[in-house]
């Protein structure tokens, strides 16, 4: 469910193609199963910070970097401070994702900058979460 846009070829402009969304679900399951397995106990209030921001951005084409800026850093890195280190490999496939959307982190973790997420990008990311979240809560 966290939200995540790819850098498109043209331009550098983000775009809500059927490969960033793809990439997006696929980045939205892994998301999940690393959520599950590091701190199952904070996915609820993840999950919810999510929804939130969905909500906040209903009817607007993008996620703002505002938004995802404060939901990476106020919500994931504050539930999760092993998020960089973590041996599920959340932090990189996330990190690495993020950045195809422009994305910098600080050493210590922090997102410094991102470009705005297609709505459609974020939708996909959100049905991969789902996803992934019935495979771990299945175990």
């Amino acid at each position: 469910m966290i939200v995540a846009s790819v850098l498109g070829c043209a331009g550098g402009q983000l775009t809500g193609s059927t490969n960033n969304q793809a990439m997006a679900y696929l980045a939205g399951k892994g998301t999940a199963i690393g959520i599950y397995k590091i701190s199952p106990k904070v996915a609820p209030s993840i999950e919810q910070a999510w929804m939130d921001m969905m909500g906040r951005s209903y009817g607007l084409p993008e996620i703002s970097s505002t938004e995802l800026l404060g939901f990476f850093n106020g919500v994931l890195l504050k539930n999760i401070p092993k998020l960089k280190d973590d041996k599920y490999g959340f932090a990189g496939d996330l990190a690495y994702f993020l950045q195809l959307y422009g994305a910098e982190f600080a050493p210590d973790g922090v997102m410094t900058i991102v470009q705005p997420v297609p709505m459609i990008v974020a939708k996909a990311f959100q049905i991969g979460y789902e996803g992934g979240r019935s495979i771990e809560e299945k175990r």
